[in-house]
């Protein structure tokens, strides 16, 4: 009977050091970059992502399956350090190396957290309909966390971030683009209408795109594709305008949607500031 019950004890006592030592230790670094998403079909998915890009730091917000969400602006560095005592205090760190999965179920909840830290080292864990020891709280103070920092800058970032436009000449088709890269605004013009290539690719100063914004309100071009414009009859050419904002908002028309009574001012003043820019750069 006694060899039985320290049979029994050894078992519990190695069972409990074996549970201890799967425990995942705290980082002793701070965290450079981290990206979460979480959700599922029926109820909404979140994504959120902080990283660095050409030696600024970003926040990423995206919703998807119902949920209305985009963000993409420059953050403190702050954010980073409460982030890390975020993960230490939560002991969100114990969550690193999880990975389960439930099979057959469809449409089900998901999660992925993944954190780089400034010695190399990478906190990582996910699962599908499966989740880590106290995953509700310690996922509620992640979630509440990045939910602060949406609720914090997008207010501020109603700001152009890439424009996409359209229009012929009398040589052919021109299109124009600015496309923003994380600080560094990429300068695209060309004809692809005689397919004579590019005649400039650049990358070019941020404040290109305020200029930008400021030509689309004096012409009211962000008015072409509401029902606030009276529409002329459709000229024998096509177009396209695109134009969108760090906060998710756009503005998208075509001449299949036909053309506002100031086409013809508001095209001549973009292929002038295009142009413009082009001879600027190509010096």
């Amino acid at each position: 009977m006694k060899k039985t019950l320290v049979l029994v004890l050894s078992i519990l006592l190695s069972l409990t050091l074996t549970s201890c030592s799967q425990k995942k230790a705290k980082i002793d670094s701070s965290v450079v970059a981290i990206e979460y998403a979480y959700g599922g079909f029926s109820n909404g998915y979140y994504e959120y992502a902080i990283t660095t890009k050409n030696d600024q730091l970003w926040f990423r917000a995206n919703g998807y399956n119902g949920i209305d969400l985009f963000l993409v602006t420059r953050i403190s560095d702050k954010h980073l350090e409460e982030l890390t005592e975020l993960i230490n205090d939560q002991k969100i760190y114990e969550w690193n190396g999880y990975a389960k999965y439930q099979q057959g179920i469809y449409d089900g909840y998901s999660f992925s957290l993944t954190a780089e830290y400034a010695n190399g080292e990478v906190l990582h864990a996910e699962g599908y309909e499966m989740y880590p020891d106290d995953y509700d709280a310690r996922h509620k103070a992640l979630a509440d966390y990045f939910a602060k920092l949406v609720d914090l800058y997008l207010p501020q970032a109603h700001t152009l971030i890439s424009a996409s436009i359209t229009f012929p000449d009398e040589e052919g088709l021109n299109s124009f683009h600015l496309l923003f890269d994380y600080g560094h605004t990429l300068l695209d013009i060309y004809d692809n209408q005689d397919i004579k290539g590019t005649l400039i690719e650049v990358v070019v100063d941020d404040q290109v795109l305020q200029d930008l914004e400021v030509l689309v309100q004096t012409y009211n071009l962000d008015k072409w594709t509401t029902s606030e414009v009276t529409f002329i009859e459709t000229p024998p050419e096509s177009y396209s305008f695109l134009i969108e904002y760090a906060d998710g908002d756009y503005y998208a028309c075509s001449d299949g949607e036909g053309f506002a009574d100031n086409y013809e001012e508001g095209k001549k003043a973009l292929m002038d500031y295009f142009l413009e820019l082009a001879a600027d750069y190509q010096k």
